[in-house]
């Protein structure tokens, strides 16, 4: 039986997408098999990350309509055999049964050792399904009051339902980052404010957010590569100081 684990936020913009799909690949190489489930419907983007949007027929809207059988439309990320994906209906306004969405997923348990979904943002009812279904929850946030208040407003809500708890990942920290007193003065106050255990800080790091974006392969030697395999092998059950990078 596989892991299921929300990548998550309380406000759009914060990497979330970016994160899903390096902790992926950091997944991968441990050995692990994975599979990515984009649930944004209408603003995908795991398709273009992963290096697959010119292959893409099926999405999770035709297998839970039972107009594809799932293995239809599931992807190998173009940087890993190991990392699979399904991509998100490309309609926004697809709305689905909660009902077969959590079958859904718990059929794939089955099937990978771990299953990320890239949920959108904030407290919409795929987001509450898929907290209903995962194991652990990623809270991803940024530096700043509006990320951090909307983050601490998601985790009341999400603590209650994901059985495994909440974890922090606080993302885009500049070298020198900008913090805004008296809400945020430093990264205690980001912590405080959302109201979940850190798990990993990661750097602001253009050259990985370039290579995805286009699809291409990344090394894992990048700053904030780096912090994805220290939060990989945390989640792989290796116990590990808290990396910041």
């Amino acid at each position: 039986m596989g892991d299921i684990l929300m990548i998550t936020s309380g406000k759009g913009g914060v990497g979330k997408s970016t994160i899903s799909v390096g902790l992926g690949l950091a997944l991968a190489r441990r050995g692990k098999s994975c599979l990515l489930l984009d649930l944004d419907s209408g603003l995908r983007s795991l398709d273009l990350l992963t290096g697959i949007a010119e292959q893409v027929v099926y999405d999770l809207s035709d297998v839970l309509e039972a107009r594809c059988e799932p293995i239809k439309a599931i992807y190998p990320a173009s940087q890993s055999p190991r990392l699979h994906v399904i991509c998100a209906p490309s309609d926004p306004r697809y709305s689905c049964s909660m009902d077969a969405f959590k079958r859904f997923l718990s059929g794939l348990r089955q099937h990978y050792d771990m299953v990320l979904i890239d949920t959108p943002a904030g407290l919409g009812d795929g987001v509450l399904a898929a907290a209903d279904m995962a194991d652990r929850a990623l809270l991803v946030a940024t530096p700043d009051p509006v990320s951090a208040r909307s983050a601490g407003k998601t985790a009341e809500v999400l603590s209650e339902r994901c059985k495994g708890g909440l974890r922090l990942i606080i993302n885009r920290v500049a070298d020198r980052p900008v913090f805004y007193p008296p809400e945020i003065r430093d990264l205690d106050d980001v912590i405080d404010a959302v109201g979940a255990q850190l798990i990993g800080v990661l750097p602001e790091d253009r050259s990985m957010a370039a290579a995805m974006s286009g699809g291409g392969v990344i090394d894992g030697k990048t700053p904030a590569e780096t912090v994805l395999q220290k939060i990989a092998a945390r989640l792989c059950g290796e116990t590990l100081p808290l990396w910041i990078a």
